[in-house]
Parts: C-alpha cells; structure tokens; sequence
C-alpha cells in the first residue's frame, strides 16, 4: 500500500510581504497564496452577480464582500476591485520600502486578500501567531478603518458612511462607494490613482438608495 501525501496548500515564503512587517513565513506563504486565490473567488463573484437573481447570503461568491456591499455590487464595481486586488497583490511582492494602498478599493482588495490568507491558515491548523501576523499589514496603512465596512450590515450604513462633516476630520477615511477609487494624500506620498479612477459609466449601472456610484 502507498502512503498518500498530498501536496501542500501553499509553501511558505520568507520575502513576500516581508517590508508590510510580516515576519511569519507561514502567514507570508499565506498571504501570497491568497493574493492568487482571491482573484479566482472575484471571477466567481462576477458570474454570480450578473445572474438573473444574484444570491448576497454569506455562503455564496458574493460572500467574500461586506454584507453592507453586496446589494450594491454591479459587474463593473467587480472588475475595479479585481484590478485594485491585482495591483496590492503586486504592492505586497515588491522588496525594499512598502507600496501601500493608494484608496479604499485597495484596501477593501487587501482585506480580502488576508481574508483569504486566514481561511488557508485555519484549514491547516496553523498556531494563532501566524494567524495574527496577517494584521500586521495595517502597521503599513494608513489606519484600519477598512475592517468597519465587514461590521456593517445594512447597505445605508455603507452610503451614509461618514456624512457626519466630524469624522473625515478624525481621519477616518470615507467609504462611501463613490469615494472608493478616490486616491488617498491627493496622490502623493508614495500613493497613485487607481488606474480605474475616474472611469465611470453610470448610463451601465444602478444607483444605490439614491446614491450616484456610477461604478
């Protein structure tokens, strides 16, 4: 009889996302298998949400997003967060001084990513540690915020998110979905535009409880 050894989830990886403070190599290895992975679970949420009755329960593709989201997820908004998901897959990679998010879209995209990385790391019984060393990527963000969009679930939370003029003066950054692609520091200090910024079609998508996304 021979022995069956299937083959590793993922290898670990001592460089990647080694400059966003992660020092793990399990949660490395992890993070660089979700950075693939996610882009297979979007293509996956694509299909779903150009079906007649997309379905927006946690268990489904569109499961992935924030429950607050996906009521306004079109095909186009998708296809931005895929490209935002492709370019911090590609920040995290890099060597030397860390590339971080340049808007909201890239760090929604970076939470899914970790996300990801978790789910991986559970499956293999990986210790807590490098579970929680996934967090560190926020010690290169601007702040966390992005983790308030999983805690809301009802849609007007998302379209309402910070109308209150006292809050962007704490610096929470505004998720709106209008403001997802909007670049952060005016797109300076090691950040850039989304390439996608700015492209807008709203004759091709809906609004949402009459907030103009035109994404």
């Amino acid at each position: 009889m021979t022995d069956f050894n299937p083959e590793p989830l993922f290898e670990t990886d001592e460089r990647f996302a080694e400059q966003w403070q992660i020092d793990d190599p399990l949660a490395q290895g992890a993070l660089k298998h979700g950075s693939i992975t996610i882009l297979d679970r979007l293509s996956e949420a694509l299909a779903e949400v150009m079906g007649p009755q997309p379905d927006h329960g946690d268990f489904g593709p569109l499961g992935i997003f924030p429950a607050a989201i996906r009521p306004a997820l079109t095909p186009l908004l998708i296809e931005k967060v895929q490209a935002a998901a492709i370019i911090v897959g590609w920040k995290l990679a890099q060597p030397g001084k860390p590339i971080r998010p340049g808007c909201v879209a890239e760090e929604l995209a970076l939470e899914l990513i970790r996300q990801e990385a978790i789910a991986v790391l559970e499956v293999i019984g990986a210790p807590e540690e490098s579970i929680e060393a996934t967090k560190r990527v926020y010690d290169v963000c601007e702040d966390a915020d992005i983790l308030d969009l999983f805690k809301m679930d009802d849609p007007a939370a998302v379209a309402m998110a910070l109308s209150d003029p006292s809050n962007p003066a704490l610096g929470k950054a505004d998720m709106r979905i209008p403001e997802w692609f909007m670049p952060f520091y005016g797109g300076n200090t090691g950040s850039a535009p989304h390439p996608l910024y700015g492209e807008r079609n709203p004759d091709e998508e809906p609004e949402l409880a009459g907030v103009g996304s035109g994404f």
